[in-house]
């Protein structure tokens, strides 16, 4: 039992960095794909029609697209993870919860097809 606790010791750590270099490398990815998009959209100012420049433009929204969807995934999992967590034992976090999501489902306005 000794060796296998050790050996899982160590595995938490391989784990731990393997999340921090993929995870939190997101953040830095998502800007990088920021730069380079507006790298691609100034030079479409100058060449409209240019073909590689108008897919490349699509490849990189269709990856930040990517990349955000995997950020918001990931925050939405630790956010149920803390609420497994302290979600019964702590009532008012709980009713906070639910006053964020009725003020998020909320319908303040609505519009006929004329516009009014």
């Amino acid at each position: 039992m000794f060796v296998l606790a050790q050996k899982l010791k160590g595995l938490k750590q391989h784990l731990k960095e393997w999340a921090h270099t993929s995870l939190c490398n997101n953040h830095q990815q998502l800007s990088t794909n920021t730069q380079k998009i507006q790298r691609v959209e100034a030079q479409l100012i100058n060449q409209p029609d240019s073909y590689r420049l108008n897919s490349w433009l699509k490849r990189l929204l269709i990856q930040r697209e990517k990349l955000m969807l995997f950020n918001q995934k990931y925050w939405d999992k630790l956010k149920h993870k803390e609420w497994l967590v302290d979600g019964d034992r702590n009532s008012s976090y709980f009713h906070q919860l639910v006053k964020n999501r009725r003020k998020r489902n909320a319908v303040l306005k609505l519009r006929d097809e004329s516009g009014v």
